[in-house]
């Protein structure tokens, strides 16, 4: 249900990966940074996710047909959404590591990742619950309205 879904935005940062938003088909995560960054260089991350095999999969790769997917090992941000995502309700799992020269990909231990704060599987919602989204907001602005700052209007 959404109610579960976004109850893993309570769970601390700090620990790991939280869901920030999801719809039908993408999961937007955000993540603690992790490691050092320096003012010439920032750290780069190695963002990976694959789908949830069962209730009891616990996001640990095996090392068998539990292979982790990567997205990106170039990443900059701690956030991230990966779209195309399919089956609806099923669940996916994602982790995060500092991505280094030599290993990059999905050869590294799976004991160097960060993995969900909440240690469940991030969900995409079903067409009933997308239909049941809220819309995004739309401001219109009254252009005759005045307003005490410059370049500012009151919407």
């Amino acid at each position: 249900s959404i109610s579960n879904l976004y109850r893993t935005t309570n769970a601390n940062m700090n620990e790991g990966i939280i869901l920030v938003d999801a719809d039908d088909a993408s999961i937007t995560v955000s993540w603690p940074q992790i490691g050092k960054s320096s003012s010439s260089n920032a750290t780069k991350y190695a963002l990976q996710y694959r789908p949830s095999t069962s209730d009891t999969d616990n996001g640990k790769d095996s090392g068998g047909s539990l292979l982790y997917t990567s997205l990106s090992a170039e990443m900059t941000s701690t956030t991230a959404r990966k779209r195309n995502l399919t089956g609806a309700g099923h669940g996916f799992w994602f982790r995060v590591s500092v991505a280094t020269k030599k290993k990059t990909h999905v050869d590294r231990s799976s004991m160097e990742y960060v993995g969900h704060a909440c240690r469940r599987p991030f969900t995409v919602l079903t067409m009933m619950e997308q239909s049941k989204r809220m819309k995004a907001p739309v401001a219109k602005i009254d252009r005759s309205a005045a307003s005490a700052t410059t370049n500012s209007y009151v919407a």
